[in-house]
């Protein structure tokens, strides 16, 4: 298990110096001083690289030749100790009870035939394999726990952490000189960047002067605009009245009682004729 961490990380490692053309100077500067060293290191850089085409390139055929693995824990197992996949061959072939059934074929054939005596100290193993059964099941999860919690800890201690430690200063170094290559990148866009700027603030005080210009002989057109309505609405408003108080004295008491008399003998006349409905 240890051995793939290391190796999962070396190669985790590598990857990113490889992937990093201007990260491998500085990395490879910060482990050794001496310019041999130095060419020793990605010597060993550029060899894992052709292990990893040859093992890991796109001529493998990874569905049908995966990568061997070593698994974490043991396969499922029955009756404690007998591969599970054994079960399952035979179930195809016998059904559920077959392989139980074969298992006591086989000890009843083993005793017919003496291979398994009975003696007086059959008791004795029938007793001690009892007792490891009894402890295995009582002790053995509390001390697969502590087991897993040491090896655990011992991997965080010797792999994870010098392996994070590493990518975290890996990381904050290529960030630094990113950040000043982009610093150093700016500069010639300064003066440009400037001079829009100064472009934008002129533009911006030429439309605000147009603006003002604007609303003030705005402004004074419609004072004009209102000032001309106003008079043609007084005039108008003046001869309507002069015109309906010249007819209004004009008519005499007379000529308004002929005025309602014929208005009501017209409504008498157009009743008449309108027919009921």
């Amino acid at each position: 298990m240890l051995s793939r961490v290391a190796f999962g990380n070396g190669a985790s490692l590598v990857a990113v110096l490889r992937n990093s053309n201007k990260l491998q100077p500085l990395v490879l500067s910060s482990f050794h001083t001496n310019t041999k060293d130095i060419a020793t290191t990605q010597q060993l850089i550029d060899r894992w690289d052709e292990c990893n085409k040859k093992y890991y390139g796109p001529e493998r055929d990874h569905a049908n030749f995966p990568h061997p693995t070593q698994p974490e824990t043991h396969e499922p197992v029955r009756l404690g100790f007998i591969p599970k996949s054994w079960f399952d061959a035979l179930y195809e072939k016998t059904g559920v009870s077959g392989p139980y059934v074969f298992l006591g074929g086989l000890a009843t054939f083993c005793m017919s035939k003496e291979i398994m005596v009975y003696d007086h100290s059959f008791f004795d193993l029938a007793a001690f394999w009892g007792a490891f059964i009894f402890l295995t099941k009582k002790i053995g999860p509390a001390a697969k726990k502590f087991l897993e919690d040491k090896t655990d800890k011992q991997n965080e201690l010797n792999y994870e952490v010098p392996m994070d430690t590493s990518r975290q200063a890996f990381s904050e170094a290529v960030g630094k000189i990113d950040t000043e290559i982009a610093q150093e990148d700016r500069h010639k866009f300064m003066y440009a960047v400037q001079k829009e700027n100064v472009d934008i603030q002129l533009e911006a005080r030429y439309r605000e002067r147009v603006a003002q210009v604007y609303s003030a002989v705005k402004r004074r057109l419609d004072y004009q605009v209102e000032l001309v309505s106003t008079k043609k609405r007084l005039e108008q408003q003046h001869m309507v009245n002069w015109i309906v108080d010249s007819v209004v004295s004009g008519i005499t008491p007379k000529q308004e009682k002929d005025a309602i008399t014929s208005c009501i003998g017209n409504l008498r006349a157009l009743a008449k004729a309108q027919p009921a409905v």
